[in-house]
């Protein structure tokens, strides 16, 4: 009898934004693999693919939310610092924190 897995989308990303989602996933360690509809990354035992939409966007799919939440959680930090440093030249971050208070 086959075993069929369920995933789930966790959220969308951008077309525009996909060659740093693939670069924050090597970094943590995970392999890339190109399907036909999308892309499939794995590290170990965890897991995540991102599959393309017909409105050209990509779909977080998964297991497990907590492997695709430490890959836009990365990825988000990312893009705020990078924003911020734009708007603000000459400073430094030195840690990028996501809630709480400053």
């Amino acid at each position: 009898m086959p075993c069929y897995v369920t995933y789930k989308t966790f959220g969308y990303v951008d077309e525009k934004d996909l060659k740093k989602i693939i670069e924050v996933a090597r970094e943590e360690g995970y392999r890339t693999y190109n399907q036909f509809n999308g892309i499939e990354f794995r590290n170990g035992r965890k897991q995540f693919g991102l599959l393309k939409t017909e409105d050209g966007r990509y779909q977080y799919r998964s297991e497990s939310q907590s492997v695709v939440d430490e890959i836009k959680n990365k990825f988000n930090r990312q893009q705020f610092a990078e924003g911020w440093k734009r708007k603000n030249p000459g400073w430094q971050i030195k840690k990028v924190q996501v809630g709480g208070y400053n």
